[in-house]
């Protein structure tokens, strides 16, 4: 199938080997699919995946290799659901708390951001361990170099183990310096 008029791609991800690729999409009427391809983006399919509470699907990680995990979370929601085959099938958990805006996976685990803080977890299907003493509202994080780097209203966030955290305000005082979205590429950090 391919996107129709309407859909918003909010995140892509794969499995290590590139053979097994997702996609979440956000439709106009508050639908929710994701997109999947078997053979490296030659054809693609669409994955029956469980609805959420409420909210919609949001973000994806893709996870450890060797079960081709997917985690894929919802905005405003606990809900969450989580592939071990690529996203060929998948099952619906929960998170800790509601209000998740981006997940990664880095340093051998998944960790998720959001308006009520940050946890992390080994595994696709958890359990997850809620980080303590984190202040509230993160929007965006990504990972790369061996260093977790999380973005959010007025401040960021370090990170090499996804558990251990440093906090950092604002680099110029009244402004608004709310980061949204992080990526890595090429050994840099870009945020807006």
């Amino acid at each position: 199938p391919s996107l129709s008029v309407g859909n918003v791609c909010q995140r892509i991800t794969s499995s290590s080997d590139g053979t097994k690729i997702a996609i979440s999409t956000y439709f106009a009427y508050g639908q929710n699919c994701i997109y999947v391809s078997t053979n490296s983006g030659v054809t693609w399919s669409t994955s029956s995946i469980p609805t959420l509470a409420s909210g919609n699907y949001w973000r994806m990680a893709g996870g450890q290799a060797v079960n081709q995990e997917i985690v894929a979370i919802g905005i405003n929601t606990t809900s969450y659901a989580y592939s071990i085959n690529g996203g060929v099938t998948w099952t619906g958990s929960t998170l800790p708390n509601s209000s998740n805006w981006d997940i990664v996976y880095g340093n051998n685990k998944y960790v998720v951001v959001g308006q009520n803080g940050i946890y992390y977890s080994t595994y696709a299907n958890g359990p997850w361990t809620t980080v303590s003493g984190v202040p509230n509202g993160f929007y965006g994080i990504a990972y790369g170099n061996g260093i977790f780097v999380a973005v959010g209203q007025n401040m960021s966030a370090i990170s090499s183990d996804g558990v251990n955290w440093k906090y950092y305000t604002s680099p110029v005082a009244g402004t608004n310096a709310n980061g949204h979205l992080i990526a890595f590429a090429n050994g840099i950090f870009a945020t807006l």
